[in-house]
């Protein structure tokens, strides 16, 4: 207990007090813009299956109603389902010793904190649900099947990346097959059932309109960054993974990293499909290639909040470095021009590349050594979901602390938000490079008046913070 007491505050505090002290890049203020939807009784704009609307509704409730910095409650969720994650890399590792490790590895994992708390992005969400999904088919019995076909449309709902997976989760036995299957639709007509009750039950023309962001979506860098229909190549490429498996090539594990990792190599990016492959390049023990990783993609997530331009303008993230006033001082200047150089050499070129490189070096090794995956220990049922139970119980105290508050309305809540806005030191941005013209977005005042930034600021913090995290991987695999 002492140690997953140690692993979950290793990755609760850093997150929590960053995301505590920091603005937000433009997802943030998305989330009050769907906010203020909800309010009206309007669909949100997301490009996703209902179902973040509770958390909005949630979240808007701290806002509005406590003294809480305004963005810090949209926050929670994505922070708590990563920390969660960290404890699910505890309880799959084979023993006490490396799981600790494999816990700790993840809890200060660089590129995790950035995308939970500093951007914020739901990433984490339908990670943490794909995770269980993966340590319960470790076990073949009927439960854990089912278990894990449940678990896969959780991750779903919460993003849909994980739907071509299910070719990789599915049991190696035909019972074991329909376990899964019988799980799967479980969970799908109780989730079915909520919306229909609920009038939320999408259209074909919203699923059709999943699909197509799917195979579009927001693309800012990559090899190339403006690709061709990335949905079938994904496809393909869950497909070859499932290969890989079945044929006892690769584990489960590694051939969801595999899938994963491709995917950032031959589509367009955006900045929080970075987070990928770090759990489960650490759940499949490929430390040193995540040491590169993080080298590179780290460093590329620090430097990318404080790029005005990158292959597009990117003004609506650079509010991710604003902070409280009282730590205004962390915000970085102005960067020099060459950064925007590095950034695309960076995005367009170095994470891809690497990302392709291993993944051939991967599938070259298992048919050239004629490898076979290697047996992985297996978790107890109770405690693959106990984060995540803990995690849904927690939501429903919070669905019933919000259900008590009065009803909010949307013109008292904007201005609610642009007042409490002002308890952090960014400012209005209203020049051109934005993308979305007549979008209201915030950037930290340390871009526009450099005397506030102190000389060690959140930037530099940040580049020493995957360097370190980088040589941990690498002593840790070393000494192994």
């Amino acid at each position: 207990m002492k140690q997953r007491l140690l692993v979950l505050a290793a990755a609760l505090v850093p997150r929590l007090a960053i995301g505590y002290v920091n603005f937000g890049a433009v997802d943030a203020v998305v989330n009050f813009r769907n906010t203020v939807r909800l309010l009206q009784h309007l669909p949100v704009e997301t490009p996703y299956l209902p179902g973040i609307e509770l958390w909005l509704w949630i979240a808007s409730s701290l806002a509005y109603f406590t003294s809480l910095p305004v963005m810090f409650p949209y926050k929670l969720l994505p922070i708590a389902c990563d920390a969660a994650i960290a404890l699910l890399l505890y309880e799959a590792a084979k023993d006490r010793r490396d799981g600790l490790r494999d816990g700790l590895l993840y809890a200060v994992a660089p590129i995790a904190i950035a995308i939970s708390a500093i951007h914020p992005q739901w990433d984490s969400i339908w990670m943490l649900f794909l995770l269980v999904a993966l340590l319960a088919a470790r076990d073949e019995r009927d439960a854990s099947s089912a278990v894990a076909g449940a678990a896969l449309v959780l991750s779903v709902i919460a993003k849909p990346v994980a739907a071509p997976l299910a070719l990789v989760l599915l049991p190696r036995t035909r019972r074991g097959v329909v376990a899964f299957l019988l799980g799967a639709c479980g969970a799908g007509v109780m989730y079915a059932s909520i919306l229909a009750a609920t009038g939320n039950l999408p259209t074909l023309d919203a699923l059709a309109g999943i699909v197509r962001y799917a195979s579009g979506g927001v693309r800012l860098f990559g090899f190339p960054y403006r690709p061709f229909d990335r949905f079938w190549s994904v496809v393909a490429l869950a497909i070859g993974a499932a290969i890989l498996r079945m044929t006892k090539r690769v584990s489960r594990d590694e051939a969801v990293l595999l899938a994963l990792t491709a995917s950032l190599a031959v589509s367009g990016l955006s900045i929080q499909y970075l987070l990928w492959p770090v759990p489960f390049a650490i759940l499949a023990g490929r430390r040193r290639f995540l040491a590169l990783y993080t080298l590179v993609a780290g460093a590329f997530v620090v430097l990318y909040y404080e790029t005005p331009i990158l292959n597009l303008p990117n003004m609506e993230n650079l509010g991710a470095y604003g902070m409280l006033r009282r730590f205004g001082w962390l915000s970085p200047p102005l960067p020099p021009r060459g950064l925007q150089t590095i950034e695309q050499l960076l995005g367009n070129y170095a994470i891809p590349l690497l990302c392709l490189a291993f993944v051939v070096w991967r599938v070259t090794n298992v048919f050239r050594r004629d490898e076979r995956a290697p047996a992985l220990p297996l978790a107890p049922l109770r405690r693959v979901l106990a984060p995540a139970l803990v995690l849904l119980l927690l939501l429903g105290c919070a669905t019933l602390w919000a259900t008590r508050r009065p009803p909010m309305r949307a013109d008292a809540f904007i201005q609610r938000v642009v007042q409490k806005i002002g308890a952090y030191d960014v400012v209005p941005y209203t020049g051109d490079l934005v993308v979305r013209r007549g979008s209201r977005i915030w950037i930290a005042r340390s871009f526009t008046d450099a005397s506030i930034s102190a000389p060690l600021h959140i930037v530099l913090l940040g580049l020493g913070w995957v360097a370190a995290s980088a040589a941990m991987l690498i002593l840790y695999d070393v000494r192994r």
